[in-house]
């Protein structure tokens, strides 16, 4: 599993969703990567490493879309080493941001999407990701000359 690329990609193409007006797919989208970003952050903990399986599948409890990952994490992020993680993305929300997105979304109709997905849910959703994505980012660990050259001459 490589939650970090799932992350990036899915919230690239929810950007791509959203420069079409496709707001309730890339809303979808934005979900996934916030929840993929989540996950990557979990993973990367030494003090979370038995949450994962051999293959880097979450195990329960933590095995849980956005909407209550997101909670679990703030409940656990001390135990987990990852307080200062949670603390920077709970500075631009105090309360779980995907409280109101569910994965059952992509079952609906487009009218009941519209009910659900308001201008405002979308962009504190856009946002969040975002967020999620860029702390997912800056906790990578720096990339050495060495490691670089290994990436470049792999594609």
């Amino acid at each position: 599993m490589n939650y970090g690329e799932a992350a990036r990609r899915h919230h690239r193409d929810a950007e791509t969703l959203f420069a079409a007006g496709r707001h309730a797919n890339a809303d979808h989208l934005y979900g996934i990567a916030a929840e993929c970003a989540l996950l990557g952050i979990l993973r990367g903990s030494p003090a979370a490493r038995k949450l994962f399986d051999a293959e880097g599948t979450v195990k329960e409890p933590m095995r849980r879309h956005v909407n209550v990952l997101w909670n679990q994490l703030s409940k656990e992020a001390e135990g987990l080493r990852l307080g200062k993680a949670m603390g920077r993305l709970q500075q631009h929300f105090s309360v779980n941001p995907f409280t109101g997105w569910s994965v059952r979304q992509r079952y609906l109709s487009d009218q009941g999407v519209l009910i659900e997905v308001t201008e405002e849910t979308l962009l504190k959703h856009r946002k969040a990701a975002e967020l999620c994505v860029r702390l997912l980012d800056d906790m990578r660990p720096p990339r050495t000359e060495r490691s670089e050259h290994v990436e470049r001459s792999s594609r």
